[in-house]
């Protein structure tokens, strides 16, 4: 412990003479607090960086080395008072743990494919405080769902990280760029899209359009494309392909998964080449469209000698991403056909209702469509009103 010590008041016959010194107003805040002087180097003074006093919150703790946090032998340095130690936020420690048993489990089907979310994303998370607190932010969201009681505390939880969190990434994509720091800001850019989704339907907005203005889980997916598009060689380490157990594991049709789907799906075809020939515009519609074909014929797979049928999720999240700007005006402005396709989608993307960040989407989505499409188009809705169910009421689900 430090003893503050304070002259004597100045005696003009007292034998020794008293040293004077100037006093300043800028010594730093833990000098002023311990009551000693301070040399006001900046940007850390000298008692300052001999003390190397740890801030315990979690937050600093997640985004730094944990050997900054050790006092050096080289120095005896005081111990820190009780009202200099912040206890560290025990719902985010919760938050953390629920993460790392729970919620990472949940965003595959395959056991293969949880090494990201497990292993990966928190590991980025320890040097990356963004991507701490955007896992936080998603935990917070899943525990909502099991825990009602807490859903209010959950939400605005996870609302707070995900604010905090897109500071440090503008700070970050400002930074000179390297292989960590691009692997964190996708892996950010991926959970904000998460979030986006986990929130559940928002009202106006159905994920490639919405009400007014962009909608907003497309703002964030073209986020994601930009990061990969100029960094692709650097994050294809991130890929979990490779966890697919190729020899044990066998492709399945779309017709074994889902009834009637040529039949559909090549009439569709066919209509949009009749309509081109008469209206140039429609040629915006053939690329969206043999995208989706070749999405539906690689979306499917079971293990061999198991009847259950799967769906490969980056398949069907693959489309989403490779959509170009003219289709996404067309089903902006509310085209007829270009909503007509969405729905065709929307077929494939409720085989995922069984993960609980898409909960509700399809649906909500589904009936919008119906609601602005002209009574003209609405046969065309049949086969996709009639597929478009949750996985597990379907016989291809899995």
């Amino acid at each position: 412990m430090i003893e503050t010590t304070h002259d004597p008041p100045h005696d003009k016959n007292h034998g020794l003479s008293r040293r004077t010194h100037r006093k300043s107003r800028a010594g730093c805040i833990e000098c002023k607090r311990r009551r000693i002087k301070c040399d006001e180097v900046k940007p850390s003074c000298g008692n300052c960086t001999e003390s190397t006093i740890a801030q315990l919150s979690f937050d600093s703790a997640i985004s730094t080395p944990a050997a900054h946090l050790i006092p050096s032998t080289a120095s005896t340095p005081p111990i820190p008072s009780a009202a200099g130690v912040e206890i560290p936020n025990l719902f985010h420690l919760e938050l953390w743990h629920h993460w790392l048993t729970t919620a990472c489990l949940t965003f595959s089907d395959d056991d293969n494919r949880v090494g990201m979310w497990r292993e990966t994303v928190p590991q980025l998370a320890v040097r990356h405080s963004y991507v701490a607190q955007l896992l936080l932010a998603l935990s917070a969201l899943h525990l909502a769902r099991l825990q009602t009681v807490r859903r209010a505390l959950c939400m605005a939880t996870s609302t707070a990280l995900q604010s905090s969190a897109i500071d440090g990434m503008i700070d970050g994509l400002a930074a000179s760029p390297d292989s960590d720091r691009t692997s964190s800001l996708f892996i950010a850019a991926t959970l904000l899209c998460f979030c986006n989704l986990a929130k559940g339907p928002q009202d106006g907005q159905y994920l490639l359009y919405a009400d007014t203005a962009e909608p907003e889980w497309l703002g964030l997916l073209q986020g994601v494309k930009s990061i990969l598009a100029e960094h692709r060689h650097v994050l294809a380490d991130l890929s979990d392909e490779d966890g697919r157990a190729g020899d044990v594991e066998e492709s399945v049709g779309p017709d074994l998964a889902l009834s009637g789907f040529s039949a559909s799906f090549d009439k569709l075809k066919t209509s949009i080449e009749s309509l081109r020939a008469e209206d140039e515009s429609f040629a915006r519609y053939s690329r969206p469209v043999d995208d989706l074909q070749k999405c539906f014929d690689s979306a499917f797979w079971r293990q061999q000698g198991s009847d259950v049928i799967r769906v490969h999720s980056p398949a069907v999240f693959g489309w989403l991403y490779r959509l170009n700007a003219e289709y996404l005006k067309a089903l902006q402005d509310g085209k007829p056909m270009a909503l007509v396709i969405y729905a065709y989608y929307m077929v494939l993307f409720a085989r995922l209702d069984r993960f609980w960040f898409v909960e509700g989407w399809v649906d909500h989505i589904m009936v919008d469509i119906q609601r602005r499409l002209h009574h003209t188009y609405k046969h065309w809705m049949e086969w996709p009103c009639l597929l478009a169910q949750p996985a597990e009421s379907q016989s291809a689900g899995g």
